[in-house]
């Protein structure tokens, strides 16, 4: 049985039809955005509610270094405003006479891929995964789209656990104290599936499965992988085919 679900990000997704991904894998490269403020209407020397007479670019255009933003026409001269930035025009604040500009950089992060087996098919965003057996469970809250390797453990056992096992798996836990969240981030957790709410103020990708019935049948599962999918809040476990 497949998995079908979507990678919700604009990057254009680097894997294709039938090929086999492990974690290791470039999904897609992330690039880091910042907003500017263009202080036009004090560059241009005009009154802040009157700057979108001058404009020749709109809120959503796309924006490269150089192009012509905004100009003021005068009797012997005119001024201009060239973009400085590469990027979109998110916003004209005509109290403030100022642009925010959504800027592109051209450092992008790799992002890899959180699933693990031969992808069947690649439409836009949304992936089809070939698994040779899957179990799947309602999420009553889900924080992001994340998975990996399952690591299922309780309160008990965590004294136990070395940063060797817990490095880069996803963490089944009924429920888990503040402290011991923090102690398995620090060892490499990438995530967690509990019964309950996660207590610590900055959780970590987290999901809630939804029924009582459903954690007590996560307790019986073997397999050995986990997916979970925030735009249809299902927690996937499974194993590649």
């Amino acid at each position: 049985m497949p998995i079908i679900f979507s990678v919700p990000v604009k990057d254009k997704l680097l894997i294709k039809s039938g090929q086999e991904i492990d974690f290791t894998t470039p999904l897609f490269k992330k690039g880091e955005q910042e907003e500017k403020v263009v202080p036009l209407s004090e560059l241009l020397k005009i009154a802040p509610q009157k700057i979108f007479l001058h404009l020749k670019k709109f809120v959503g255009e796309d924006l490269s270094r150089g192009d012509l933003v905004a100009e003021k026409k005068g009797f012997l001269d005119k001024k201009q405003y060239l973009s400085e930035y590469d990027g979109v025009l998110k916003e004209v604040d005509h109290e403030k006479g100022n642009l925010i500009v959504t800027t592109h950089t051209t450092t992008k992060q790799v992002k890899h891929a959180y699933f693990k087996g031969k992808v069947e098919d690649v439409k836009k965003n949304e992936i089809t995964l070939s698994t040779k057996e899957v179990k799947k469970f309602s999420a009553k809250e889900v924080s992001t789209d994340f998975g990996g390797e399952v690591l299922f453990t309780d309160e008990e056992s965590l004294a136990n656990l070395s940063p060797e096992a817990v490095k880069n798996k996803v963490i089944v836990i009924e429920s888990i104290k503040p402290y011991n969240q923090s102690k398995l981030e620090v060892m490499g957790a990438v995530g967690f599936v509990s019964a309950q709410n996660l207590q610590d103020s900055t959780p970590p990708p987290f999901a809630r499965v939804k029924d009582e019935d459903d954690w007590n049948d996560i307790k019986k599962v073997k397999l050995p992988y986990c997916l979970v999918d925030k735009k249809t809040g299902m927690i996937y476990f499974y194993q590649t085919s």
